[in-house]
């Protein structure tokens, strides 16, 4: 084996090696969009589910609060 083929294999290493970083980080970063989209996504269902009864509530101690001729017709 030559120098000269030695430096083409070496070449073809980096080369191989940069293009399976690319992919793993490529990866890596669509997994991390896909947990950090679906907690999101997890958390506003929590957060609609648990201010329910809140707004319930809260819509009933408004009509409650409302004067009577407001709400006859």
């Amino acid at each position: 084996m030559s120098v000269h083929d030695f430096q083409i294999e070496m070449t073809k290493l980096f080369f191989a090696g940069m293009v399976l970083s690319v992919i793993g980080t490529l990866i890596g970063l669509y997994v991390l969009y896909l947990v950090i989209r679906w907690g999101v996504r997890d958390g506003i269902k929590d957060a609609r589910r648990s201010d329910r009864p809140a707004r319930r509530a809260s819509a009933s101690a408004k009509a409650d609060e409302l004067p009577e001729w407001a709400a006859t017709r």
